[in-house]
């Protein structure tokens, strides 16, 4: 008999379904929240509401997007947390009524957790590359930053993480200084390929060990946008993709991170590089950024690492031993 799960997801801004069939997606539903944009980023009450609008619709076009009923669903799993608390409470009521409706077994789930083993959600018609246990995660969703030694499915090791900002919140907060926009991820990602990231200098971190941090390149901008702009009203408009490029975290934020660690810490970098099989996982957000520490390690980025839900479901499936 086949597993079938539903995964439920509302722990931000989006309110996403999917259904997962023997590890293999046969649908995936988003509805993203445009109400954020006018605000500059994610208002939680708002976002609350507009998961109340969204969730009945999202988990009925996944359901009708797989090809089954509901009876046929052998267990529903949802996001517990990390997140926001209200938008939390809609998708955990929700899952509650419709498990108890249906008489199938609720799942809570781990965001972050879900994030780490998304790599492990199959697709027809896809490669369906898969890391070797242990491995090391690049976590990078939302407020939230991780370097994680993955040593089986339920075992994690968080070797590193933001002591402050993630780096999506860096990227947003950039674009609002900018008046380019929320979401800020993917405008500053576009302008900052156009840009010459050696054009302006901006605050690097000093971090020990595989910690990090973004809120000294953050205010470094701040001021930076402040001053040049008193000086030539335009400076913004002529410049913004080299700003961009200068900022952006995939270039001297994390090259900085790597380069000012001390002997030590690269050491014990290359351990754990060592104590592992030669795979490396980027759990969601930047992907180039990877390439410039990659040599002799086989990088998997994940289709499936994104807050749209699928990713929560081999949580589940590894918890219940399900093939």
């Amino acid at each position: 008999m086949a597993d079938i799960i539903l995964g439920i997801e509302s722990s931000c801004d989006d309110t996403s379904a999917a259904v997962i069939k023997d590890g293999y997606l046969l649908s995936n539903v988003l509805a993203s929240q445009d109400v954020h944009k006018a605000y500059g980023g994610v208002i939680p009450e708002l976002a609350s509401r507009a998961h109340q609008v969204n969730i009945v619709p999202v988990v009925s076009e996944a359901i009708s997007r797989a090809g089954i009923d509901a009876s046929e669903i052998t267990a529903i799993a949802f996001t517990r947390g990390p997140g926001l608390l209200g938008s939390l409470l809609v998708g955990t009521s929700f899952a509650k009524g419709l498990a108890m409706s249906i008489g199938k077994p609720l799942v809570e789930v781990n965001h972050l957790q879900g994030h780490v083993l998304a790599n492990f959600i199959k697709q027809y018609g896809a490669e369906n590359r898969q890391p070797e246990f242990p491995y090391l995660c690049l976590l990078v969703s939302g407020g939230n930053s991780q370097i994680v030694k993955v040593n089986s499915p339920l075992e994690y090791e968080i070797l590193g993480q933001t002591i402050d900002d993630a780096v999506g919140e860096a990227f947003d907060k950039c674009s609002k200084m900018m008046g380019l926009g929320y979401p800020g991820g993917p405008v500053v990602d576009r302008l900052a390929k156009e840009g010459d990231p050696d054009k302006f200098k901006f605050s690097k971190p000093h971090v020990p060990g595989l910690d990090y941090s973004f809120s000294g390149i953050k205010t470094s901008l701040l001021y930076f946008v402040r001053d040049r702009m008193a000086e030539d009203p335009d400076f913004m408009e002529k410049n913004k993709a080299d700003i961009c490029a200068s900022f952006h975290p995939d270039g001297q934020t994390y090259k900085g991170c790597k380069a000012d660690r001390d002997k030590a810490d690269y050491n014990r970098w290359r351990r754990v590089r060592q104590q592992r099989s030669p795979h490396a996982h980027s759990g969601g957000g930047p992907q180039e950024g990877l390439d410039h520490f990659s040599a002799g390690v086989q990088i998997h980025y994940g289709q499936c690492c994104h807050d749209s839900y699928c990713r929560v479901v081999p949580l589940y499936e590894r918890r219940a031993h399900i093939p």
